[in-house]
Order: structure tokens, then C-alpha cells, then sequence
């Protein structure tokens, strides 16, 4: 009798250990949940490399597509779907390209763009990104598209790393694409 009264009371007691596991398991997903919901701001840093398609020259030699270049963005996500930010880079080199239409060419001296865009998460690593903006350079501004892609993953601490790819129109110039890698902070409120 008492070797079953001890199986029962075992297989009780293990039952209620399941029950509370689970329960604080799913109270730590909905709190992990609530969290990246809240509204909160990221910080990121990018190495990139630019595709200039409409190159003429860069630095003395013809054709030499690719070139370096750094980006800082400001995100404000209002929950885990929908954000707002300020999305910046530089193009570390001089380069003439042709303008669309090739009737004209225009020097390019480190240009730095600057964009207002709006942030969609549909999937847990994806963020899609589009805004407008400029290009500044000392020879001609020029009003820009901006579109990207963005894949992430989330490290401790409310860190992320991300891989970017951007499409950039500058109206009535060239195109440009960037891709690279970023390293990003999350600041959430506690």
C-alpha cells in the first residue's frame, strides 16, 4: 500500500512540477512578447559596401564598381511591427558618374545620404525599410528613394546583428546599391 500511495503522490508531484513549469514558461514568453512589442529606439552601425552601376571613373581608374562605405540609422518602433527612423550613410570615395540618360557626368565627393523612412517588421528576422531623402555632396544635392531589406538576429543583451541590403534612387542622377553588415542596440525601457 505504501509504494503505491508513494507512485500516486510521485506522479501528483511531478504533475504539479509540468503544471508550474509551463506556466512560468508561458508567463516568460508573454513577458518576452510584451517586451519586444513596447515601443523602443535602435541604434545601428553599418560597414557596407556601394554598387555604383553609372561609374565612369573612381579615384583615377575607370570601372571599379565597388566602394566603401559606413552607415549610422535611428529607429523609433512604436511595437514589434512598425517603426519610424533617420537612416544615414557615407560613401568613402570620389567617383564621376553618368548621369540617367547619359547625357551628362557629375563628380561625386564622399556623399552623404540622409533619409526619413518607415520601418515594417512582417516576420521575425525581416524588416523592410522605405523613405525618402537626399544626397548632400559640395558639387549637388540630389532627393533620393531609399529601399531595403534587412535581415537581424537578436544577441543577449538587446543586441542585434543584421544583414542590409539598400536600393538607392537619386532622382534624375544614378543609382546606387549598398549592402553590408550592421550592429545594432536596443533600448527598451525597463
Amino acid at each position: 500500500m505504501k509504494t503505491i500511495m508513494r507512485k500516486i503522490f510521485l506522479t501528483g508531484f511531478f504533475c504539479l512540477l509540468i503544471t508550474v513549469a509551463a506556466s512560468s514558461q508561458d508567463t516568460a514568453e508573454k513577458k518576452e512578447g510584451e517586451e519586444q512589442n513596447a515601443p523602443h529606439h535602435r541604434i545601428t552601425f553599418m560597414m557596407m559596401n556601394a554598387h555604383l552601376p553609372n561609374v565612369v571613373e573612381i579615384g583615377g581608374s575607370d570601372k571599379n564598381f565597388l566602394v566603401p562605405a559606413y552607415g549610422f540609422d535611428y529607429d523609433y518602433w512604436f511595437n514589434g511591427k512598425w517603426g519610424v527612423g533617420l537612416h544615414n550613410d557615407v560613401i568613402l570615395q570620389q567617383y564621376t558618374v553618368e548621369k540617367t540618360g547619359g547625357d551628362k557626368e557629375i563628380v561625386r565627393q564622399f556623399p552623404v545620404s540622409i533619409s526619413v523612412v518607415a520601418l515594417f517588421k512582417p516576420l521575425k528576422h525581416w524588416v523592410f525599410v522605405t523613405g525618402l531623402g537626399m544626397e548632400f555632396e559640395k558639387n549637388e544635392n540630389i532627393g533620393l528613394l531609399d529601399l531595403g531589406i534587412e535581415y537581424g538576429w537578436e544577441l543577449p543583451k538587446n543586441w542585434e546583428l543584421s544583414l542590409n541590403m539598400k536600393y538607392e534612387n537619386k532622382f534624375n542622377a544614378y543609382n546606387s546599391y549598398l549592402f553590408g553588415i550592421g550592429i545594432s542596440k536596443l533600448l527598451r525601457k525597463k
